[in-house]
C-alpha cells in the first residue's frame, strides 16, 4: 500500500515539475498547508486500529463496529471545521509561506479545491485504519491502488496534456480520488466485509 502511494506521489511530483517555478512552490505550500489541515485525522484512524483490534480480540464485534462508526464521526466533524477554516483563510495560510503574489494566488486556488475533499479524506483515513485493525489489510491497498493510479494520475495527465490545465488538474485529480476513496472505503465500512475477514482469521486459527 505504501509503494503504492508513494510511487503515485513521486509521478505526480514529475507531472508538476515542467509546469514552471510558481505552480512548484504553490504546490509546494498547499501541501505543507494541506497536511496542517489532515494531521489530526492520522490520530483518529490509529485510535480506531486499535480499538477495533482490541474489541474484535475480546470477541464483541457490535462494540468493534460502534466505536469505529465514532471514530469516523469524530474524524469527519474535525475535517469539516479545519477544511473551512482552510478554506476561507487559503490567502492567508499560503502567505505564511510565501510574499510572491503569483504563488499565493495559485496556491490558495488549490487548496480552496482540495478544501471540498477533505472530510472525504477523514473517511478513507479512518476507515483504512479500522480495516487494518481487522485484519483486511488488501481492501486498502486496493482502494489506494485505485484512487492513486486510475483516477489521480489519469485525470491529471489528461487535463493537461489535453485541456491544457495546470496545477488545478494535479489537484482537481486528487480531490477525485480522495472523494472515491471515501465513498468506496465507507461501503466496505458499511457493508461489514471487514468483520467476516476476522472471523475467517479466527477459525483458521481455530484449525490450527
Amino acid at each position: 500500500e505504501r509503494v503504492v502511494m508513494c510511487g503515485a506521489q513521486v509521478v505526480t511530483t514529475g507531472i508538476v515539475a515542467p509546469l514552471g517555478n510558481v505552480a512548484i512552490a504553490a504546490n509546494s505550500f498547499a501541501v505543507t498547508a494541506e497536511s496542517l489541515c489532515y494531521m489530526p485525522i492520522f490520530g483518529f484512524a490509529t485510535a480506531a486500529t486499535t480499538l477495533v483490534a482490541q474489541n474484535l480480540g475480546a470477541g464483541d464485534k457490535e462494540r468493534a463496529y460502534q466505536q469505529a462508526k465514532w471514530c469516523n464521526w469524530m474524524a469527519i466533524g474535525v475535517m469539516c471545521c479545519t477544511s473551512t477554516i482552510m478554506f476561507i483563510f487559503a490567502r492567508q495560510i499560503i502567505d505564511i509561506f510565501s510574499n510572491d503574489p503569483a504563488v499565493i494566488s495559485l496556491g490558495s486556488q488549490v487548496l480552496r479545491v482540495e478544501a471540498f475533499a477533505e472530510p472525504f479524506f477523514a473517511i478513507g483515513s479512518v476507515v483504512a485504519g479500522v480495516l487494518r485493525g481487522a485484519g483486511d489489510t488488501k481492501w486498502p491497498f486496493y482502494i489506494s491502488l485505485a484512487g492513486m493510479w486510475m483516477l489521480r494520475v489519469p485525470i491529471a495527465i489528461t487535463l493537461i496534456q489535453f485541456f491544457g490545465w495546470g496545477l488545478h488538474a494535479v489537484w482537481v485529480g486528487m480531490a477525485l480520488d480522495l472523494f472515491c476513496r471515501g465513498m468506496i472505503s465507507l461501503w466496505r465500512f458499511k457493508k461489514r466485509g471487514w468483520l467476516h475477514v476476522w472471523e475467517q482469521q479466527e477459525a483458521r486459527l481455530a484449525g490450527k
